[in-house]
């Protein structure tokens, strides 16, 4: 576990729109590859970012290993981290040093435990399981690729989701996915403020 946060750490940066992004992703994949799940890829996406100073559509990049189900393979059990990490502290630039080891190098580490200690035993559950590293979560996008993951498959559903360390339910979770990112939020808000006067509308 040590060894995997480093690995993830070295990169300096994990920040969402650093231009290492799919460097990072491919150090991921090829960590379930090695443990023993050649099935892994990476499914990419495009996402609009407005945050600080950019703002820019990119891609990401999801790192997916799988364990088919015996019994129901159409049933879908997740289990992920995000590997992205941001800084929030004034003058620090998330392009050059956001090394997230407790956020969330850490989680990707256990994720790989996870994977490691299933391939050793050779376990075969009922429902697949796909173990998931996600990208882009700091900006706020988890929920809204499961989302759409629920959307794509014969059934799906949610028992439970942890975000910043808060357990939610599947009615929450989807509540979740349909808001703006804080950043958007912060931006409506800060729009108000500057506009004029007679533009505001007070209730």
């Amino acid at each position: 576990i040590g060894q995997s946060i480093s690995d993830l750490e070295n990169f300096q940066t994990r920040f969402m729109l650093a231009p290492n992004r799919k460097e990072v992703a491919n150090l991921i994949k090829n960590k379930f590859i090695g443990i023993g799940y050649a099935n892994t890829y990476i499914d990419s996406f495009q996402t609009k970012t407005n945050f600080q100073i950019w703002d820019t559509i990119t891609w990401q990049y999801n790192v997916i290993a799988s364990i088919p189900g015996i019994e129901n393979p159409n049933e879908y059990f997740v289990i992920g981290a995000h590997y992205d990490d941001i800084v929030s502290n004034e003058g620090e630039d998330p392009m050059i040093f956001a090394p997230g080891a407790d956020d969330n190098a850490s989680g990707v580490a256990a994720l790989f435990e996870i994977v490691r200690i299933f391939s050793q035993y050779n376990y075969q559950p009922k429902t697949t399981i796909e173990f998931v590293a996600f990208a882009a979560e700091e900006i706020g996008e988890v929920a809204k690729i499961l989302k759409d993951f629920s959307k794509e498959v014969e059934k799906f559903s949610f028992s439970m989701g942890m975000l910043d360390n808060t357990a939610y339910n599947e009615d929450e979770i989807k509540k979740i996915a349909d808001l703006p990112s804080k950043e958007v939020v912060l931006g409506q808000v800060l729009s108000m403020i500057n506009a004029p006067a007679t533009k505001i509308a007070l209730g």
